[in-house]
């Protein structure tokens, strides 16, 4: 890891999983995600629901 980063106080390296990313989801209106197994379906929507309690997250939901 970049010693800049350490000095940054971030203790491991970060993964960038998404980049200009948008989308609506309607109310009442059944939405399909879809991906290989291993894709990251679940912690994405997990990120979205405010259920994931580790790791960094940044951006605006």
């Amino acid at each position: 890891m970049p010693k800049e980063m350490r000095s940054h106080g971030v203790p491991e390296p970060r993964l960038q999983l998404l980049s200009s990313v948008s989308g609506v989801f309607s109310p009442g209106v059944l939405t399909d995600l879809v991906g290989s197994s291993g894709a990251g379906k679940t912690i994405l929507m997990d990120v979205l629901a405010g259920r994931k309690t580790g790791g960094y997250t940044k951006g605006d939901i």
